[in-house]
């Protein structure tokens, strides 16, 4: 391009109020309007190596293409075989060539930034998506905002999505999901940069995911270093040309290559609509994961619930049947684990790994079949309950196990007595012991959320009696785990730890493996504080905040 052009192009797109509010900003210079912008840009241009946009980085560019003279954006277009370079990883000039048919004659970045209002820069930024979520701006039209006025609106909406933080959150692509990254990835919200620009810039390089049914690192070793395009950005591709070549964005959805899906321009709809609505695409499918050992070791090295955030942490499947029960420690939840296994037929294989119905639980948790079932786990399609106990004696519960076994909670060893109030003081100055599922409230996030509406059941009214009405109303058979003798004495010397009571009071400090009774334990002031700090679980499930006899 002459210099005539470039200098008609960028006081054209300088005149756009969003790229000069910009400018102001990222240079520091007092300007009038575009053409007082430009004309400053030219004359320090010879000076400084800086840019009048966003969407060109001279720092980022110069790292990646050789540049002729003092400023980078003028080498970037005065060079003509630098046409389709990559000025920033915000604008794709490939496919934005492509996507709106450009000719070799028109430079690609200009044309984006004279017409911002109508065309998307990158594959990752939509502009009607992002538009659509901000619910006031067709409101605004529609109530007789001038056709100028809603194009200035539209036109600013890249730019405020990439420049203001507090719209860092809105999505700019149904696939890129700015919040779950920002979550995930702490530091990048601590740093308070953009997410998409980071992701683009340093977050795919580094492994990280964009959304949680995209594996970053597993797409780049399954498709893109076989086809020679490791340095390519893996969303991008995977949008451009990767589910169309039937490539899959997770281990274990190639069901989303299959003809019958339905494709809109964002992707394949399951895909979309999963993480629309946060359900599990797996249930959606209706289908085995068909994952490989080496796929399937990456799963389990995370949490289940990264990739079907409607699955309760602690719960147990029975798949045949769409039944799921959701449990927490403290709450009988070794009987009901019993039951589980016997209903699934898996009593005898754990009982030969060992006595105590957790072990085999957590062994259970790393094989293929847990991982078909919790990947599949729909709470629409299934009868959930949970088994919930009064807070009160739960928490007293919980504190004797801890008593109990000071080892497993990484408890001071120089220091061998815990008072209740004590333990109370440290629930709460720890975050419940760093949020342990033995001391946490009952009450979950999916519960608050209303993602899981669980039927609750008291064990107070009968854990047997819950269970013997869960087996009549799915037609279940009865169990007799508790006729194994095995079983029959591990349940047993659990339930003797209670008899070695110590009647003390909540304040006095109690040497560890020593039980007390709990009836000492719950005064007015114990009672308080427990109300305090379980108060979700008083209100979510009804119990009164005061001892009860049971």
């Amino acid at each position: 391009m002459d210099d005539c052009s470039i200098r008609r192009g960028v006081t054209e797109a300088l005149s756009r109020p969003h790229h000069l509010a910009w400018f102001r900003t990222a240079t520091g210079f007092v300007v009038q309007d575009g053409q007082h912008a430009a004309d400053i840009f030219f004359e320090n241009a010879d000076n400084f190596d800086f840019s009048p946009f966003r969407f060109f980085d001279p720092q980022w560019f110069r790292s990646r293409y050789r540049v002729d003279g003092p400023n980078a954006f003028l080498s970037y277009l005065r060079n003509s075989s630098q046409r389709l370079a990559v000025p920033s990883p915000l604008f794709a000039p490939r496919w934005y060539t492509r996507r709106y048919r450009l000719s070799p004659a028109i430079h690609p970045l200009l044309d984006y930034l004279r017409c911002d209002d109508r065309n998307d820069p990158h594959p990752l930024i939509d502009l009607a998506y992002l538009n659509s979520q901000d619910p006031g701006l067709e409101h605004r039209a529609s109530e007789g905002g001038s056709g100028d006025e809603t194009a200035r609106q539209k036109d600013q909406a890249v730019s405020g999505y990439l420049t203001d933080a507090s719209q860092f959150r809105l999505k700019p692509h149904p696939l890129f999901d700015s919040g779950w990254y920002l979550d995930n990835n702490p530091d990048v919200a601590a740093a308070g940069m953009n997410p998409l620009e980071h992701y683009l810039q340093f977050g795919h390089l580094e492994g990280r995911n964009p959304n949680r049914l995209f594996s970053v690192k597993w797409y780049k070793q399954t498709y893109l270093d076989r086809l020679a395009r490791s340095k390519a950005e893996p969303l991008a591709a995977y949008l451009v040309y990767g589910y169309t070549d039937q490539h899959a964005p997770l281990p274990g959805l190639k069901a989303l290559t299959k003809p019958s899906i339905k494709f809109t321009r964002h992707g394949p709809q399951p895909l979309i609509e999963s993480l629309r609505t946060g359900k599990s695409i797996f249930a959606d499918l209706r289908h085995r994961p068909n994952i490989h050992v080496g796929e399937f070791t990456s799963y389990m090295s995370g949490r289940v619930q990264d990739y079907n955030p409607s699955l309760p942490e602690q719960s147990i499947i029975l798949r045949e049947k769409r039944i799921a029960v959701m449990y927490t420690p403290k709450c009988a939840s070794a009987k009901l684990l019993y039951w589980w296994q016997e209903q699934s037929g898996l009593l005898e294989a754990a009982l030969k790994f060992a006595n105590w119905s957790h072990s085999f639980e957590y062994l259970y948790r790393m094989s293929r079949a847990y991982l078909d079932d919790a990947l599949t786990f729909d709470p629409a399609r299934y009868a959930v309950y949970k088994f919930v106990r009064n807070p009160l004696f739960r928490v007293v519960s919980s504190f004797t196990h801890l008593l109990a076994f000071p080892d497993y909670f990484g408890l001071r060893t120089d220091d061998k007595r815990l008072s209740f109030m004590g333990f109370l003081e440290q629930l709460e100055a720890t975050n419940y012991f760093d949020n342990e599922p033995h001391f946490t409230a009952q009450f979950t996030k999916l519960e608050e959320e209303g993602i899981v509406r669980p039927h609750i059941l008291k064990i107070e009214e009968g854990m047997d009696t819950h269970l013997r009405a869960l087996e009549g109303a799915h037609g279940l058979p009865s169990t007799t785990y508790q006729n194994h003798p095995e079983i029959r004495q591990m349940i047993l010397s659990h339930a003797k730890q209670g008899r070695r009571n110590r009647f003390v009071g909540p304040h006095v400090r109690i040497p560890y493996y020593s039980i007390p009774d709990q009836k000492m334990l719950l005064t007015s002031e114990a009672v308080s504080k427990i109300c305090e700090l379980y108060r979700v679980d008083f209100e979510a499930y009804g119990y009164r905040k005061e001892p009860i006899s049971g």
